[in-house]
């Protein structure tokens, strides 16, 4: 009965198998064979049908619906992370925000309300994507020990650069200014820029 159920399965692409191949999956891999033998009646199969099964898997297309758990298990120590509707929300709520502070600053009417608008949907949106962060870290324990290391390794990174970064601003800025070159005009600023210069009440209000 078994067997004759399992090569009709086959044979019909494996789509009418229910919950039985499931199982047996799932007795072979965490079940030891005498209860897996003492359980197998309750299900209708015999051993030559499991035999006829595991010898029917290399050629079925259809795996992943044979062993569906497997292919739930994660056998390596990274995250890797589906797909997020988070970033492109928040690039689109970045830019809205950007938009309507500048319409705001240049007193148009709908500045303020794109404003509102951009600073809500960004607040949303991080609340959201943080909310995933927690849920992937804590309850689906995805942030493993080489994962918070990554995360701890790319912030270190990140960091590093942006002080590079400034460094070599100031580096040039200092390089310029301190030490003129003959193509600058040998002073500082060069010939033809107008620094910013305060008015007097200005600066009497700084030095009060």
């Amino acid at each position: 009965m078994g067997g004759a159920w399992l090569i009709l399965g086959v044979v019909l692409n494996c789509r009418s198998l229910s919950l039985r191949p499931f199982f047996l999956g799932l007795f072979w891999t965490f079940v030891p064979r005498s209860l897996c033998s003492f359980l197998m009646p309750l299900f209708r199969l015999t051993w030559p049908s499991v035999c006829f099964f595991l010898l029917s898997i290399p050629f079925s297309n259809t795996v992943r619906e044979l062993f569906p758990f497997i292919f739930m298990l994660q056998k390596f120590p990274y995250h890797l992370v589906d797909q997020s509707p988070w970033p492109i929300l928040a690039s689109f709520s970045l830019l809205i925000t950007t938009l309507g502070a500048v319409l705001y600053f240049h007193f148009y009417e709908i500045g303020a309300y794109a404003l509102s608008f951009g600073l809500i949907s960004l607040f949303t949106v991080l609340f959201l994507w943080f909310k995933d962060v927690v849920r992937e870290a804590t309850f689906q324990g995805h942030h493993t020990l080489k994962v918070k290391n990554g995360i701890k390794l790319g912030l270190i990174l990140f960091i590093l650069s942006e002080v590079l970064f400034f460094a070599g601003f100031f580096w040039a800025f200092f390089h310029s200014s301190l030490v003129p070159a003959i193509s600058l005009g040998s002073v500082w600023p060069p010939l033809g820029i107008n620094s910013l210069n305060p008015s007097p009440g200005t600066h009497s209000l700084c030095c009060k």
